[in-house]
């Protein structure tokens, strides 16, 4: 399972628009970095190390879920407005906790908070912090069965609510196409005071 450096992919998916713009993006940067696993180094100026977290192939199948599950349901109303404007953020993210497995496989609780530092830059600075790094929740270490080698997906969302005027939450349920093994997750995000979505949270 290649390792790869999720900075680069979620910065190229923040920048997307629509649902399917964003899904485009995880696959093409996927295959791009998957292709370019394993070949040596240029003799070039040496890079920056940064954070890598391996994920696992989006398939053709869990894009369509993202795509047609991932949503409040409603076309017009404050939940829609906020969906429209935080969606470029959301979706990234729930992709990454579905299909990500992190750089060690044998300690899932280690693998949460190597993802947070990851998605360091998107988190909302109110609840980050030096020492304590929270809980990015990745659903296939909650479960027995599934493959750690292959994505969850969408069985449903809901729960869809605005605890406040700035805030978007909502609740995943995930679920294994081979084991069938399904894990509730509820998100928080926040728009900051210049009208930027953050992730604030991910917890079962």
């Amino acid at each position: 399972m290649k390792k790869l450096a999720l900075p680069l992919l979620l910065s190229s998916l923040i920048a997307a628009q629509a649902n399917g713009q964003v899904l485009d993006n995880v696959q093409r940067v996927l295959n791009t970095l998957s292709a370019v696993a394993g070949q040596p180094a240029q003799s070039a100026a040496p890079q920056q190390a940064g954070p890598t977290f391996a994920q696992n192939q989006l398939t053709p199948k869990i894009a369509g879920d993202f795509q047609s599950k991932l949503t409040p349901g409603m076309e017009t109303g404050p939940l829609a407005e906020s969906w429209t404007s935080a969606k470029s953020l959301v979706i990234p993210i729930v992709v990454l906790a579905a299909c990500g497995v992190g750089p060690w496989p044998q300690n899932g609780g280690q693998d949460e908070i190597e993802a947070w530092k990851t998605i360091g830059r998107w988190i909302d600075p109110d609840v980050k912090s030096p020492y304590s790094y929270g809980s990015f929740t990745l659903p296939i270490w909650h479960t027995q069965y599934h493959p750690k080698s292959a994505c969850m997906t969408i069985l449903r969302t809901d729960k869809w609510a605005k605890p406040s005027k700035n805030t978007l939450s909502f609740r995943v349920q995930f679920v294994s196409d081979v084991s069938d093994e399904t894990v509730l997750v509820n998100y928080l995000f926040k728009m900051d005071e210049q009208g930027n979505w953050l992730f604030n949270s991910s917890n079962l």
